[in-house]
């Protein structure tokens, strides 16, 4: 109840803030925050992969593109620690979801939130990965639509995924900020699932390392 009473009053929120460009940044932020708060509330149930596929309703829009054989390659090509469909999924469910309490086009951002990193590079190492950074949403772009027929709110989403990191794709439709925020927020929960123990152990090194040189000129 308190989830629902607090997106209903950010809708409000967006409805008053949508004509203050000096605002806007701000509602961005809290939007990010209840996203996260969401994902991080949900973490059990994320890592049950089943929970998601079980939701009739949204699989009923996302069906067809989960059966297309092109599609279902991203499958075997590893993202963030997981699988990228698997990411795709989280992003795809949880911007649908959000979408809906939000009164937005729930159909598209389901479509184009499991379209967002449809490309099949297999990232191997870092060259690759630094390319793939700057050239994978557009590919994504491009496969969707020899695939599928998406409209131009879908490729707005898709395209536009990688804002900030490409900062002149700004997204133009709030169903696009809705996935661009969704998609950085779970890649940080799966960063943290699949890397924290690793990040940990780095982290703690270098304070170790850190306190000993400081403490050569105390």
């Amino acid at each position: 109840p308190r989830l629902i009473i607090s997106s209903t009053l950010s809708y409000k929120c967006f409805v008053l803030l949508s004509n203050s460009s000096m605002l806007l940044p701000l509602f961005i932020i809290l939007i990010y925050l209840k996203i996260l708060y969401i994902i991080l509330a949900s973490i059990e149930v994320q890592k049950r992969m089943n929970y998601i596929l079980n939701d009739e309703e949204y699989i009923g829009i996302v069906k067809n593109i989960l059966e297309n054989d092109n599609f279902k390659k991203i499958d075997n090509l590893s993202h963030h620690g997981t699988s990228r469909l698997n990411h795709s999924l989280r992003v795809s469910y949880f911007s649908y979801k959000l979408s809906k309490l939000l009164h937005l086009d729930k159909r598209k951002v389901a479509r184009a939130g499991l379209l967002h990193d449809f490309f099949l590079t297999n990232i191997t190492d870092n060259k690759t990965k630094l390319v793939s950074v700057f050239k994978h949403s557009k590919e994504a772009v491009t496969n969707a639509d020899n695939n599928f027929i998406i409209s131009e709110l879908e490729k707005d989403i898709i395209v536009s995924h990688m804002f900030p990191v490409m900062p002149f794709i700004l997204p133009k439709y709030a169903e696009s900020w809705v996935v661009n925020i969704v998609d950085k927020t779970v890649a940080i929960y799966e960063f943290a699932e699949n890397y924290g123990n690793t990040c940990a152990v780095k982290f703690r090194n270098a304070l170790v390392i850190g306190a000993l040189f400081i403490g050569r000129f105390i």
